[in-house]
């Protein structure tokens, strides 16, 4: 198998698997490596349950909430590099760099139901002030290529976002992979999905938090690169043809949270470096595909950095988005969908002798 870690070891035989651990990057990880390890962040990721073998209606969402989101916002700020793509409530974010909202995550078809849903629990939400309007942030990547477009969205949105959120599955610790919304997404013709990671940097005795969480849904084969080395071309000239996804459109949806006192226009300017990180991992924003990214702040201070800490914070953003992509391929399992499409999962023994 393969295991994703800031230490580079040498490959070990357990068996008949391989083990090797994959650097990214230099800064250090959070003790979970996600995006929780931001103070105050929870995430859940719900899977469809209801007919999926027979129907491949795969209708799962991922929720990031945010500290107390109904009696003050938080500093945000977004980038699109390629806009072939939705995200509600983002050109909101942008006009006055405050995000008031949970951050939703599903597949394109199920973009409306997912925001219709979550407007109303948060406009009948007990906390939330008789008159005010919050316009939801709800983001979508296109899984069409292994699902048929819904016809119900089966998710209790109102026991899933309660106030205060109680919900179990609001948790610190959650699934990657083929999970949530990002439930039978593709990464380089692989099974993708949800994947998060985390940087920590502590400079003048302040420590700073960077976590990440992509919904990853992009790519060839051939676009894979790992450690320096065109693993994707090496793979593909080995990989038997098959029912498999060929152009690199799709698309990635990239959440950045940090606990540093960063003003709107520096979280924008944080959400570029995260198009970077997608470069380094393989994309190159496909003409029909949709890289869309939002950053915000739990620190409501609005302090500012330094020049110093805003390129750590800079560095930091761009490792832990090119990491959060292939935790969640890494994670991926195997998915099928309609008419005979799979989504495999990635090969890890393969891709660990390559790398040896």
């Amino acid at each position: 198998m393969l295991r994703i870690s800031k230490y580079l070891l040498e490959t070990q035989t357990l068996g008949s698997n391989q083990v090797i651990c994959l650097q990214m990057g230099v800064y250090d990880e959070g003790p979970r490596n996600t995006i929780t390890d931001v103070k105050g962040i929870k995430v859940a990721t719900v899977d469809p349950w209801r007919y999926m073998k027979e129907h491949h209606e795969l209708n799962g969402v991922t929720f990031i909430s945010i500290p107390s989101v109904t009696t003050r916002s938080v500093p945000a700020g977004g980038f699109i590099l390629n806009g072939i793509g939705e995200m509600i409530g983002l050109t909101q974010v942008m006009e006055c760099g405050w995000l008031e909202s949970p951050i939703a995550l599903t597949n394109t078809a199920s973009l409306g139901d997912v925001y219709s849903s979550l407007f109303t629990q948060l406009a009948t939400a007990k906390r939330v002030r008789q008159g005010d309007l919050i316009i939801p942030v709800v983001g979508e990547t296109d899984n069409s290529f292994l699902s048929v477009v819904p016809h119900e969205l089966y998710i209790d949105l109102k026991a899933l976002y309660a106030y205060p959120p109680t919900y179990d599955k609001l948790v610190t610790d959650f699934k990657q992979g083929a999970t949530g919304g990002g439930y039978g997404m593709m990464t380089f013709g692989f099974s993708g999905g949800t994947g998060s990671a985390s940087r920590v940097v502590t400079i003048a005795g302040n420590t700073y938090t960077v976590g990440v969480l992509t919904q990853s849904n992009f790519g060839e084969l051939e676009d894979l690169y790992l450690q320096g080395k065109a693993i994707g071309l090496e793979l593909s000239r080995a990989k038997k043809k098959s029912k498999k996804k060929r152009k690199s459109s799709g698309s990635a949806i990239v959440v950045v949270a940090t606990d540093a006192p960063l003003l709107p226009g520096d979280l924008t300017r944080l959400a570029k470096r995260a198009a970077l990180g997608l470069g380094r991992a393989g994309s190159y924003a496909a003409t029909d595909s949709g890289e869309i990214i939002i950053a915000f702040s739990v620190n409501r201070s609005l302090d500012g950095v330094d020049n110093e800490v805003l390129d750590n914070l800079f560095a930091m953003t761009m490792e832990a988005t090119e990491e959060s992509v292939f935790q969640a391929v890494f994670h991926a399992t195997a998915i099928k969908g309609r008419n005979g499409h799979v989504a495999e999962a990635i090969p890890h023994p393969a891709i660990a002798q390559l790398l040896s």
